[in-house]
């Protein structure tokens, strides 16, 4: 799954080594630590895992053609910008630490933009950490379902 996955992903960095020792898996964590809130999402499932990653959800796929969403927050501009095909819709999940929710968020699914105020919900949040949706390390505190309309042909 490791190769498969993050090559398909575009991400051919996967380390695998049969010797590795405690110390080497220890090494390893130290050098890549973890990202709660990573601004940028790629998402390709396989069969029927992988359907969320991190703030970013697709509906379950059975397994024919492409799927693939690559999601980007740029929180300077309060824009999500999603890119995606084999999907009619994404689900986001929204926190403070993402973007500013205290203003308009733009969400962009491949080329048609939405301007929402997006509320922060205290419900929302308890559901999704009662649920196992939220960790300590990345509580979200609303979601918001979007359409994903089918990529413009090129010409």
């Amino acid at each position: 799954m490791c190769t498969s996955t993050r090559t398909k992903a575009g991400y051919d960095n996967c380390i695998l080594k049969p010797e590795g020792t405690e110390d080497d898996v220890w090494a390893w964590i130290q050098d890549h630590p973890r990202i709660s809130n990573p601004t940028e999402v790629v998402l390709v499932p396989e069969g029927a895992l992988n359907y969320k990653a991190y703030w970013l959800q697709v509906p379950p796929w059975d397994g024919q053609g492409t799927a693939r969403v690559k999601a980007s927050i740029d929180r300077a501009s309060n824009t999500v910008t999603i890119d995606g095909e084999g999907f009619t819709g994404v689900v986001l999940y929204f926190n403070d630490v993402l973007l500013d929710l205290d203003k308009p968020v733009k969400v962009v699914c491949n080329g048609s933009d939405h301007l929402d105020v997006i509320p922060r919900s205290l419900a929302t949040m308890l559901d999704l950490f009662v649920s196992s949706r939220n960790d300590p390390g990345k509580l979200y505190t609303a979601t918001r379902n979007y359409d994903l309309p089918a990529k413009p042909k090129p010409k």
